[in-house]
């Protein structure tokens, strides 16, 4: 028998006074509801997926900037520099990777538990789900590849930094609208879901990708022109897929989305 499905409540904490930093994190990832057992908030996963790799690539901006690598301009609007450019050279590459490699790994946890997070949904769309899953992962290696092999100068190397890329953006931006139309699947099901801000600002968000990719890619058909954008294009996709992955943490939170870690009650011999 099917259990009726509620939202998550939420849980609130205070920190003592005299609490100190391993107090913090034991309440920052840790329900004190002993109803709960070990319930571990997720919340910030998405936080991190989203900002590490907006503070890593703008500061590797200002290093390569700084020091001559790359000019000072706005990329967004300029069409100036690629993201590469900020993370080809010592010293920005050092920046670079050490954020940029860490968002891979955190994308992949993201997109596991995201499908784990519409599957507790019981979301109609479960192959969709799974195929959500695989883009997101798969996603998230082609954009460790670019990472991994950025500043390499042989053509073997630039290849497969131009694959990744291709990879990376070509998969991700899939994933996200299939996990926004679960979402939109399970509110007309009048099941539990996102709020309709939060579901609306999903929605916008794929809606801008396809709208600059699609754009760029009918000017790079008809014009000349291509060249002029792509870079600004790069940067303003990026951008827009860090800020879906920031607002899915707030449908998370709106849901009571957490995980909890059980062992069996069996005795070891």
């Amino acid at each position: 028998m099917r259990q009726p499905r509620h939202r998550g409540r939420r849980v609130s904490f205070r920190l003592a006074p005299e609490a100190g930093l391993q107090a913090l994190f034991a309440e920052i990832l840790h329900r004190t509801d002993p109803n709960d057992g070990k319930s571990m908030r997720v919340t910030y996963i998405p936080v991190i997926a989203a900002l590490l790799p907006v503070v890593g690539i703008h500061l590797s901006y200002l290093v390569s900037a700084s020091v001559g690598h790359v000019p000072w301009c706005i990329p967004y609007l300029d069409n100036c520099t690629p993201i590469s450019a900020t993370g080809r050279q010592a010293p920005e590459s050092f920046v670079f990777r050490a954020t940029i490699i860490p968002t891979t790994v955190v994308l992949m946890v993201y997109w596991t538990l995201s499908y784990q997070w519409l599957k507790a949904l019981a979301s109609p769309w479960r192959r969709a789900n799974l195929v959500m899953l695989c883009l997101g992962v798969v996603a998230s290696f082609g954009l460790l590849m670019y990472a991994t092999v950025l500043g390499a100068t042989q053509d073997e190397y630039r290849a497969m930094r131009r694959l990744g890329t291709t990879v990376f953006f070509g998969l991700t931006i899939p994933a996200q609208i299939i996990l926004t139309l679960q979402l939109n699947a399970l509110s007309r099901a009048g099941a539990a879901s996102a709020s309709p801000s939060v579901r609306r600002t999903l929605a916008a968000v794929c809606a801008g990708v396809v709208t600059v990719g699609g754009a760029s890619f009918v000017v790079a058909m008809v014009s000349d022109l291509h060249d002029d954008i792509k870079h600004a294009v790069a940067w303003i996709s990026t951008m827009l897929i860090c800020l879906h992955i920031f607002v899915t943490g707030r449908a998370w939170q709106e849901t009571g989305f957490n995980t909890s870690f059980l062992v069996s009650d069996a005795r070891r011999e």
